[in-house]
C-alpha cells in the first residue's frame, strides 16, 4: 500500500477555511489528477493499482475507481450522525424537510434515528454552512 496526495486546485497561499470554495476546486481538479496518475502508475506491468481506498466524503473517487475497472473502498470518517443525516436525504426530501438544494424548508424538529437526539432542519451538517446556495455543489461531492 502506498498513499499519495493530489493537488486540490487551489494555490498554497489560498485559504482552505472557506469549504465551499475548496469543494468546488476539488471537484475541478481531484478526479482529472487522480485519473492521470491511476494510469501513469498503471503503465508499470508489475506495480498496478488494484483497489482504491478513500472516505465517502469524496465519492467521486469511487465512481472513478469504476470507471477504470478498478475495485474500489470507501469508509467514513465523519461522525456517525452526519452519514445518517446523508442517508436520510432523500427521506427528507420527499418529507419536505429540506429542498432538493438542502436548504431547510421550516423548522419542524425532527429525529433521524430512535437513538439520535432531535435536531431542526437548520442544524443538518450542510445547512450550518454559511454559504447555503453552495450546499448543492457540496452534498453533490458525497
Amino acid at each position: 500500500m502506498q498513499m499519495v496526495s493530489i493537488p486540490d486546485g487551489l494555490e498554497p497561499w489560498e485559504d482552505r477555511s472557506d469549504v465551499c470554495k475548496l469543494a468546488l476546486s476539488i471537484l475541478q481538479t481531484m478526479p482529472d489528477k487522480l485519473e492521470q496518475l491511476i494510469e501513469m502508475i498503471n503503465k508499470e506491468e508489475s506495480n498496478k493499482i488494484s483497489c482504491v481506498i478513500a472516505d465517502a466524503c469524496m465519492g467521486w473517487t469511487i465512481r472513478l475507481a469504476k470507471k477504470m475497472g478498478i475495485r474500489s473502498a470507501a469508509f467514513w470518517s465523519s461522525p456517525v450522525a452526519t452519514l445518517a443525516s446523508v442517508l436520510c436525504i432523500p427521506k427528507l426530501i420527499e418529507d419536505g424537510i429540506i429542498n432538493e438544494n438542502g436548504i431547510p424548508l421550516n423548522e419542524q424538529i425532527i429525529q433521524l434515528s430512535e437513538t439520535m437526539p432531535p435536531i431542526k432542519p437548520k442544524n443538518l451538517v450542510w445547512a450550518r454552512r454559511s454559504h447555503l446556495q453552495n450546499s448543492k455543489r457540496s452534498r453533490r461531492s458525497l
